[in-house]
């Protein structure tokens, strides 16, 4: 989740923050861009189609090792269950 910067453009991301953080964020694991506004045009928890999570389970921001411990258990218990049987998985 991109929080308050879903919908802009690297430049224009970097124009409204400054380069530096953008950066920081690229180049990291644990930085998080700004949490998006609850109740704002990019709240995830206003999509439909997160509506049978939790508000807790819905994150308004997340780093790139948030993301990934969010996907684990997909990729341990399916995809990498499924590779390892030779099947070819489309990840998309």
């Amino acid at each position: 989740m991109y929080g308050d910067v879903t919908g802009l453009s690297k430049k224009e991301t970097a124009k409204r923050l400054g380069s530096n953080v953008v950066q920081a964020w690229r180049r990291s694991l644990k930085a998080r861009p700004p949490a998006a506004k609850k109740g704002g045009e990019f709240d995830p928890s206003l999509d439909r189609k997160y509506s049978d999570l939790t508000e807790e389970q819905i994150p308004l921001t997340e780093s790139l090792e948030d993301c990934m411990e969010r996907t684990r258990p997909l990729w341990d218990y399916k995809i990498l269950r499924d590779l390892r049987k030779g099947n070819n998985v489309m990840i998309v």
